[in-house]
């Protein structure tokens, strides 16, 4: 899938799955399987001629909307699937505990308490826009630099 994506990057106009096909020596199967799931992931878009049963697809271009298309895709499949253990545990626990598997109980909270706190960020990353993360990962350094010129004047 990332040749898949990487190659419609770098494409200066919309290409339809034969093109991906023998660009990428892929079957048939395999380039709609990725454009299908790279278009879920709203990475490619599907582009439709007015008169052409032909469909072309665009990558998007912009890095910001792709990092938030993959956290969002990321965090359906891998991250909720992970919180939704949190009421499992909690109400295993008792049980878990009387079975000798506190440990696990144990591991499991602390996984799950760290799972939760990502979630945070990546709420906050859908929240603010890029300009706003980019100050703030700069900042410290900001803060660093200035430190540095002021003890070298």
């Amino acid at each position: 899938m990332l040749t898949v994506h990487a190659w419609l990057i770098i494409q200066r106009t919309p290409r339809s799955t034969d093109d991906v096909m023998n660009a990428l020596d892929l079957s048939r199967g395999t380039a709609h399987t990725m454009l299908q799931e790279l278009t879920d992931w709203q990475l490619v878009y599907p582009l439709r001629s007015m008169g052409s049963r032909q469909v072309k697809f665009i990558a998007e271009q912009d890095p910001w909307t792709m990092m938030i298309a993959i956290m969002k895709k990321r965090k359906e499949r891998e991250l909720l699937p992970l919180l939704e253990l949190n009421q499992w545990n909690a109400s295993n626990k008792a049980n878990m505990e009387a079975t000798g598997h506190a440990d696990l109980h144990r591991s499991m909270e602390r996984t799950l308490h760290f799972a939760a706190q990502i979630n945070q960020g990546v709420e906050l990353a859908f929240q603010e826009d890029e300009a706003w993360w980019w100050r703030w990962l700069l900042n410290p350094l900001r803060t660093k630099l200035k430190s540095f010129d002021s003890s070298h004047q």
